[in-house]
Order: structure tokens, then sequence, then C-alpha cells
């Protein structure tokens, strides 16, 4: 009997954040030969499904004893695991206030005009098994009945413990694996890759992204233009209005139906906030402060839709067109909005604006000696003012903030947990300016750590009103002159 597999993960699409599981067998060679181990060679390529031969797109090599069953068992979420991370980046084909990005351009994603694949987030796995064995014929250790893996699509994502695994039926009866069914691209009520209310807030110039994964339980639809993302916005005047962009290149999708396979099993995110929207939409500038709220989703070929629908409110500016008789909304002045961004259970990005009173704090750590206080080098020796006593090296300065949410809804708390529980958390410095240079990137995302680490979990029932307050620390420390 040949090498088989008796159990992987049972869907195409696999979070890194759960076990990934394969169980191997070959009862004949474990029943007659002598150390018997099997072998497990992982490749892992990028845009295409790995070549699972030779030494290209392998990444490793693990060997197994048989259990007292006979079978090999392999987790190998440690390692692969390590092979997708964040898009912080701008892929190339998208574009920054309708510049194309390049290779050698380092623009932060959140910033991006209309979209960005990604390049880092989403690989190809395939796992290459076979029995090992001691020859008594060449004395020597030797391999052989090789079998590969289904290839599947591993992504930054992770799993809670709370979601159902399913199981597969006749000779997959042992394969299990989450049903990313919800973010299937196929109907009204399917999702972008977030836990976020559909409803979200967000203040005239800010940034960010919301993402879809492509391919799941099917093809995304491979006709070129056939698949587009809809914008609808709705003023305090003026009604309605409709604009669109399609999946394509210069939108940061491929140049034409040949290349659609690039997007293929892969993740898209869309600039989908108010400063995006200002980089390269004349009708969104049009509107200005107008603007009430817009909504966004995926339509397919004839207006089919392909997903659900979110809204983002702009929050009220200081002067509403028509008077504040007509629109009586108190806008609120005097308290500097901190947007933080953080990575999210399935890969992506979720954002939120936190527009109350917010407390900085510098604290600084010095190093410190104790100075002579004259001059002993000298052929007398002269006092001087300015020396002696306890002096400070060098000293190091980390800004702590203190923030606010607004009064929030239940599914809001929820969806803010996660925040919470992010391994990547960025304050997004500064938004939409029509007056930056488009060669100033370095300022507008800046690393933090959430130093809050617990909190009591509010409810409607409980609390009435919900609100939270957040303690972050800028993850880079000033430095100062040294003496």
């Amino acid at each position: 009997m040949a090498t088989e597999i008796i159990q992987q993960p049972l869907y195409t699409f696999v979070p890194v954040g759960q076990e990934l599981i394969y169980t191997v067998a070959n009862p004949t060679q474990v029943a007659t030969k002598k150390q018997v181990k099997f072998v497990a060679e992982v490749y892992i390529s990028a845009d295409v499904p790995p070549t699972m031969t030779g030494s290209t797109n392998k990444v490793a090599t693990f060997k197994t004893t048989p259990n007292n069953a006979g079978v090999g068992i392999f987790d190998l979420r440690e390692v692969i695991e390590t092979f997708v991370k964040a898009d912080n980046l701008a892929y190339e084909l998208s574009s920054f206030k309708t510049e194309t990005v390049t290779s050698n351009d380092y623009i932060p994603i959140h910033i991006i005009d209309k979209a960005s694949r990604a390049a880092n987030s989403i690989k190809y796995l395939g796992i290459k098994f076979s029995t090992e064995r001691f020859s008594s014929v060449s004395n020597s250790i030797i391999q052989y009945d090789e079998v590969n893996s289904e290839i599947r699509r591993i992504f930054n994502g992770y799993i809670s413990y709370n979601e159902v695994l399913r199981h597969g039926t006749g000779a997959e009866q042992y394969y299990y694996g989450y049903n990313m069914k919800r973010f299937n691209l196929n109907g009204s009520t399917k999702e972008f890759l977030t836990n976020a209310p559909n409803t979200q807030y967000a203040n005239q110039n800010d940034y960010g992204t919301a993402a879809i994964m492509l391919g799941i339980n099917g093809l995304f639809p491979a006709t070129d233009g056939a698949v587009r993302i809809k914008f609808t916005y709705h003023t305090y005047l003026s009604g309605s209005s409709n604009e669109f962009y399609e999946i394509k290149q210069p939108n940061g999708g491929p140049a034409s139906n040949s290349q659609m396979s690039l997007i293929y099993n892969n993740i898209l995110f869309f600039g989908v906030f108010p400063g995006n929207l200002k980089g390269w939409s004349t009708m969104y500038n049009g509107i200005g402060t107008d603007i009430d709220f817009y909504t966004f989703k995926i339509e397919g070929d004839g207006g089919v839709d392909l997903s659900k629908e979110y809204t983002i409110k702009v929050n009220c500016p200081e002067s509403i067109p028509g008077g504040s008789s007509a629109f009586p909304v108190t806008p609120k002045k005097g308290y500097e909005p901190i947007r933080l961004c953080w990575l999210n259970q399935w890969g992506a990005w979720d954002y939120y604006t936190f527009t109350l009173k917010s407390t900085k704090t510098i604290s600084t750590k010095g190093t410190t000696y104790h100075q002579l206080g004259g001059s002993w080098n000298n052929n007398v020796y002269r006092y001087q003012m300015h020396k002696g006593g306890k002096k400070t090296f060098r000293v190091n300065a980390t800004e702590k903030l203190k923030i606010n949410t607004d009064y929030i809804t239940e599914d809001e708390a929820v969806w803010l947990e996660e925040l919470m529980n992010s391994p990547e958390t960025y304050m997004l410095l500064r938004g939409y300016d029509t007056d930056e240079s488009n060669s100033i990137y370095n300022d507008y995302v800046c690393p933090v750590r959430l130093i809050t680490n617990s909190y009591v979990k509010k409810t409607v029932a409980n609390d009435k009103l919900i609100q939270y307050t957040f303690e972050i620390e800028k993850a880079k420390i000033l430095r100062t002159q040294s003496i």
C-alpha cells in the first residue's frame, strides 16, 4: 500500500491562526519495515500554485515517526503562519492621488485611491508526503511512495474557539475546517473581510480600506469590467448620486481578461473612506461638505449585488448647508480626533476615529552619571560652573494617549474587542490634504501599543450608555541629544 493522506484541511481557504493538521498512513510499511518515518515537504508560493517538484517553492521538510495507531500526524501551523503577514504597503498597479504605485514606492495601504491586491497576507500551500524506511539491501534509508496534498490558500487570519468547524463526508470524513462562505461574493448578504458593523463613522479627511476575498467556492467572475464597486453618495440638500469603478487596471486590478488569474483566490483592498475618495473622485469632491453619508458594495454584471451594502456616515462639519435650523446637529469642536487602525481577525484592516477628549502624557527616562566639577587635565585645576554633579547622558521620551469613544452600540462594542486582541495597531497621523506633496508618505502611520489590557464589558441592559476609554503608547521612542 502506498502513502495516503487521510486528513487535511477541508476548505480551500485556510486561516493560519488555527491548527493545520495533516495525517498520513502507510499500513504495510509500518507493519513490515524498520525505521519507518513519514516525511512532509512544504511548498509555498505567491501568485500561482507551487511547483511540487525539486527545490522550487520548497520551504521546509519535516519528519515524524508513526504513533501508536501507525499514522503520522503533522501540525504545521507554527511554521506556515510565518509565511503570511499583514499588507502594510500598497501593491503595484494601485495609486495614491492618481499617481500609480511602483515597486520603489512605500505608500501605506490605508491611503490608496481605489484598490490594491494583497502581496503578503495570502499564499498558496502544498505538501508532498512520502514514507521513509531502512533498506536492508542498500543498508541505507530510502524515501518513496510520494503523494501530494490538495492545494490550499493560507491567509493571515485566525479562528476563535467559538467558531463552528465543519467536517467533510465520505472519503473526506476526517477533514475539517472553517467555511468562509459568508465572504463568498455571490449575493446581497455576503461580507467584506471585517466584523465591523454595517454602519461606521468617519471624518471628512479620514483614510481607510475595506477588503474582499476572491474565489471562495468558485472563481470570481472573469469578464473584464463586469465586477465593480458601487458608491452611492447621499447629501443634505441634493439627494443621492452613484459612482463606480471596475476591478481592472488601473484601479488595482488586472490589465485584461487574460490577467484575471492574478486576482483569483486573492484578497483585494479598497480605499472606501472619505480621504481615499478625495484622492480620485471628482464627484465626491464636488459634493464637498454637503455629504451626509454614502454606501458601498460589490456589483456584478448587470448590477447584480455580490455583497451586502455598507454605510459610512460622515461626521458633521462645523457648518452645514441650509443652516442649523434645518439640520439640528451639533458638531464636535475642540477635540483632536485620534484615528486608530488595527489588523482584524481576517487579515484585513479596521478603523475607528476617537472624536472625544484625549489626554497626552510624556514620560521620560534618562541615563545618568556623576560628572566631576572642574578641569583635571590642565596645568592647574579650575572650577567650572556648568560642570559637576549628577548629569543626564541621554533622555528617551515616550508619548502616551488616553482616548475615549463616543457613545456606541453593543455591536460596535463587540467589534472593538478586536482592537484589544490585535497584534498590529497603528495611529493614522493625518488625513487627506490638498497641499501635500505626493512624495511625503512617512508621516501617515505611527505604530502604537495598546496599554489597556482589560476592560469591563458593557451592555445596554447593564449600563444604558456604552462608552470605553483606551490608553495607547506610541511604539517609537523620542530620543534627544547625548552629552
